[in-house]
């Protein structure tokens, strides 16, 4: 089957006509009830995992831990954003460890908010992280199961027919990394052939912005984002 165009409606119920020579469908939400249709081995699981966001950052450095034990598992990123509306730029950490319950529960586990504190207390100090603004909230992940149930997959799922004009992409876990875009791109340029063309670096800087401008901001971005506007604005 080769689409020709979509019509569909927003969440606001109004109207959309769209036409392209190939599209990308990213698949989320309801993925399961079409997932036996597409004869793939794999079984899918939502499971929910505490973060913490903590502005100003309370360290430059990057780290991950792992242990036998979960309880001493965990995470510290760095991370650098833009202030809204402006060219300077904020810097947060972003604290998380490996533990996750069913995306069943409707509630976040507080449990887990006080043991990733607890941890970054004791790497941090209790001075310098609680000097610092903190915020928690549950992030949904998207997983593949195996037939051995005790495995889990951070994987991604790309299907692609190349008689088609257009892929399907389930995102994982580790979808922010680079390797989830890269080979959609591979697999896009399989189904719509392009000419490699050489560009300045003046318009490699234009596309990259019209690209970015695509993408959503991260969910901690828009946190702190809308928190220094309210604060500048106060």
């Amino acid at each position: 089957m080769r689409v020709q165009s979509i019509f569909y409606r927003d969440r606001q119920g109004r109207q959309h006509y769209l036409k392209a020579k190939a599209f990308i469908f990213a698949v989320g939400a309801g993925f399961e009830r079409i997932l036996p249709t597409l004869q793939v081995r794999a079984k899918l699981k939502r499971s929910r995992s505490t973060m913490v966001v903590a502005y100003p950052a309370v360290s430059p450095h990057n780290f991950v831990r792992m242990s036998t034990k979960n309880s001493y598992h965990f995470n510290h990123f760095f991370q650098r954003a833009n202030m809204p509306d402006s060219s300077q730029f904020f810097n947060y950490s972003m604290l998380a460890n490996s533990g996750y319950v069913s995306d069943e529960n409707d509630y976040l586990d507080s449990g887990e908010i006080e043991l990733l504190l607890d941890t970054a207390a004791r790497y941090f100090g209790e001075d310098n992280l609680y000097q610092r603004q903190l915020w928690s909230y549950d992030c949904v992940k998207t997983e593949f199961i195996s037939d051995d149930v005790q495995k889990r997959r951070y994987s991604y799922w790309i299907e692609v027919n190349a008689q088609s004009n257009y892929l399907c992409v389930l995102p994982g876990k580790f979808s922010f990394f680079p390797t989830v875009a890269v080979q959609t791109l591979k697999q896009l340029k399989n189904i719509l052939p392009v000419s490699e063309v050489d560009r300045s670096h003046q318009d490699y800087h234009a596309y990259s912005h019209q690209a970015q401008a695509l993408v959503a901001s991260p969910y901690p971005h828009q946190l702190l984002a809308t928190h220094l506007k309210n604060k500048a604005n106060f």
